[in-house]
């Protein structure tokens, strides 16, 4: 195999081979990326049985069949790391500024590995966005055909309170499609009626909100305002009320050209079926190109989906902070 070349961003001849991972995302490759990259002999399975993993003890047992399957082979844990050298700037370790370091460099204030992580505190689910060869029109109405069925096990259940505690409150469900050009999702929301001990504000004046978080693949359009060190990809945060309106929130610094762009191409309609206890379902179509998405190259990418309703926030994936924590969330992945 050739050493890799760079050419506009993108490495060409690179090889990733004979991994295991479980848990969590394994790759995530730019837009543009995988069609240059050997995938082999990798296994990505909550099947994979360490030695001890509730003692940190992430070694394989020897005629395990990982070994046969991938050709997998054993590291010695105590080879990895950092070690001293006459190269090394200091020894022991010294993070402050030095030669190679800007005393004046600043990280981004979120997501950056600064940000403290968070605890886990609800499994991270998965869902697979189906691909639909029935076109799809925005109007506010579910059509089961158009929805291919809007059937119970394939919805998105949207009931968990978003710090993980024990909170009872309506449910969402949302199904998700794509013909490889657009995203669409459908949601529809429980009736939330206002209850004696809930603000009085909330009884007239209440706007329940859906946010939905993508990650999205980095690439050149993206360096300007995302780190490469972040422990996601490029993040786009948006925002649907009840009312039919909706924006992109802009959290990262994002160009504001960027996020006009991306603003005006997402079509949006909401249909209020009971305004007494916001019964309502919604439509949307976001072009995937404006998220950096690629379906024909993207793995599993981080993904988070909350709803503001009376009685509090509750989440797909309950992430003991911001929804937007996608990093404690969970992954959708597109079929081919």
């Amino acid at each position: 195999m050739a050493e890799p070349v760079q050419e506009w961003a993108k490495n060409r001849g690179s090889v990733i081979e004979r991994n295991l991972n479980k848990g969590g995302k394994f790759i995530s490759y730019s837009r543009g990326a995988s069609r240059h990259t050997l995938d082999l002999n990798n296994m990505d399975s909550e099947e994979i049985l360490f030695a001890d993993e509730a003692m940190m003890d992430f070694s394989i047992p020897d005629g395990d069949p990982v070994y046969g399957l991938t050709g997998f082979e054993p590291l010695d844990m105590n080879k990895i790391g950092v070690y001293r050298d006459e190269l090394r700037a200091s020894w022991p370790i010294n993070r402050e500024p030095v030669k190679y370091y800007k005393t004046d460099w600043k990280r981004s204030s979120a997501m950056s590995s600064n940000l403290a992580p968070l605890k886990r505190v609800s499994k991270a689910l998965e869902y697979t966005v189906r691909r639909t060869e029935k076109p799809v029109v925005i109007d506010g109405r579910l059509d089961p055909e158009e929805w291919m069925g809007l059937g119970e096990k394939d919805a998105m259940i949207i009931k968990q309170y978003y710090t993980g505690e024990d909170k009872t409150g309506p449910a969402s469900r949302a199904w998700m499609v794509h013909d490889d050009r657009y995203l669409y999702v459908a949601m529809t929301h429980d009736a939330d009626p206002w209850k004696e001990g809930m603000p009085v504000s909330y009884r007239d004046k209440f706007q329940p909100v859906v946010e939905m978080v993508f990650e999205g693949q980095a690439g050149p359009s993206t360096k300007s305002w995302w780190r490469e060190d972040m422990v996601t990809g490029p993040l786009y945060i948006l925002w649907f009320l009840s009312d039919g309106k909706f924006e992109v929130k802009n959290n990262f610094g994002m160009p504001h050209a960027s996020l006009l762009k991306l603003q005006s191409s997402i079509k949006y309609r909401a249909t209020m079926i009971d305004p007494s206890t916001f019964r309502w379902v919604s439509e949307i179509m976001i072009p995937l190109v404006d998220l950096g998405i690629d379906p024909a190259e993207a793995g599993k990418l981080s993904f988070n989906i909350g709803i503001g309703k009376r009685p509090g926030w509750f989440a797909w994936v309950a992430t003991g902070d911001s929804i937007w924590r996608v990093e404690n969330a969970g992954f959708i992945k597109f079929e081919k």
